[in-house]
């Protein structure tokens, strides 16, 4: 059975670690159930994935996946058994329960046998076999019912921790697959229910992860120099003055390597300089239009605010510059722990800006990272390198705020 017998979607590239994992647990249960292995024949495997000490244990398991001819053993690697791969036992006898809407429902809260397998091995990995038993099940459904003529909705598949916190990286291989490489879940069949203690750096702990499961974000003792940086910045990324980026800042003690949960903020960047040694960005605190500052700082008047009323001013907008040495600041996956990290903009977040339309009428509107970006850079006017941006972001489509001030969009 081929990836795209089973997922519908044509892959030429494994991208992700997640992504490979995601595959061995397929392989089991396309094996379970379906009696067939599951073949990446014609995919190839993203570089920097073969370098990790688990590689060689993958590619090479015993009526494990069929891999292209191309994907063999790395023969540098150490040998490597990982004892806590997967928790069989726990995992086949899994419970799952089912909320109003018919999805299915991980809960963490609701059998002891969940709370066994969170707790048992690696846990993100663990939750891949979880959601490839979901699938499995729903692409048979899928079959039975094409056979027998009969519609057939998918059920949707929900990981809830209830009253336990959520752990560093427990969601982080599910998050991969929603929101990097190929993206396999980007739409709401997958959903994490994050309503406790440690959601708010789920993405951010995805995104660490991601590049580590490919050989970057090492500790001190890999740590990137200047040279390295630089040129991952300018050839690998091809970033150059004007662009833009996300500038994130973190947190952290000599005594936690935790580099992950120590995320403090996320500020939009432009790069006005790079040079030998270090790079200068102009970033921006202040992620509001001006008419959404407005609105902000009037109902901060409205409760009393003395300051809103003298110093609040929403027309002051100002770029913060900052000039980093290469050994402070990381960039993207050429990072380790330094308490600054730059990275391309992705369309995760989203935020709500207030426009006013071609007829005057004032109306709110929500917007993802990127287009986030674009309004306020063009509506406070910020200077960076707008053809360039356009042509990354939007090569197929049309900037929500220019659909909005050519009068496309309007207040309903």
């Amino acid at each position: 059975m081929t990836l795209f017998d089973l997922m519908s979607t044509k892959v030429k590239k494994i991208q992700t670690g997640a992504e490979l994992f995601f595959c061995v647990a397929l392989n089991h249960y396309t094996k379970e159930f379906l009696n067939e292995r599951l073949s990446l024949e014609g995919i190839h495997i993203a570089k920097g994935i073969s370098t990790q000490p688990w590689y060689n244990f993958v590619v090479t398991q015993q009526d494990g996946i069929i891999f292209d001819s191309s994907v063999k053993p790395v023969e540098e690697l150490k040998p490597y058994k990982y004892k806590d791969f997967y928790n069989k036992i726990n995992i086949d006898n899994l419970s799952f329960d089912f909320d109003e809407n018919g999805s299915w429902v991980f809960g963490v809260d609701r059998a002891d046998i969940n709370r066994t397998i969170r707790m048992s091995g690696e846990t993100k990995l663990n939750y891949l076999y979880i959601l490839a038993k979901w699938y499995v099940l729903n692409y048979i459904g899928q079959q039975n019912a094409y056979k027998n003529k009969t519609a057939y909705v998918w059920k949707k598949m929900v990981f809830d921790n209830g009253s336990y916190s959520i752990g560093r990286d427990e969601y982080a291989c599910i998050i991969i697959l929603k929101k990097f490489g190929n993206q396999w879940f980007a739409d709401d069949r997958v959903t994490v229910n994050s309503n406790t203690e440690g959601a708010e750096d789920l993405e951010w702990c995805a995104y660490c992860e991601e590049k580590r499961m490919r050989g970057m974000m090492p500790g001190y003792e890999n740590a990137y120099d200047a040279k390295e940086k630089r040129e991952y910045l300018t050839k690998e990324l091809k970033f150059g003055q004007g662009d833009v980026v996300i500038l994130f800042q973190r947190k952290q003690t000599k005594n936690n390597g935790d580099v992950t949960k120590n995320l403090i903020a996320a500020y939009p960047a432009v790069i006005c300089k790079i040079g030998k040694n270090d790079i200068t960005l102009s970033y921006c605190t202040q992620i509001e239009t001006l008419l959404t500052r407005q609105h902000h700082v009037q109902a901060l008047r409205d409760k009393g605010c003395r300051g809103a009323r003298s110093s609040m001013d929403p027309r002051k907008f100002n770029m913060v510059p900052k000039t980093f040495d290469y050994l402070t600041i990381g960039i993207e996956g050429y990072s380790s722990f330094e308490n600054w990290v730059m990275i391309p903009p992705i369309r995760d977040d989203s935020t709500i800006q207030w426009f006013k339309d071609v007829n005057g009428v004032e109306f709110q509107y929500e917007l993802d990272t990127i287009e986030t970006i674009y309004a306020v850079f063009e509506d406070r006017k910020v200077p960076y390198d707008k053809s360039r941006f356009l042509k990354r972001y939007f090569s197929n489509s049309k900037p929500i705020y220019d659909k909005i001030k050519d009068g496309e969009i309007k207040k309903v």
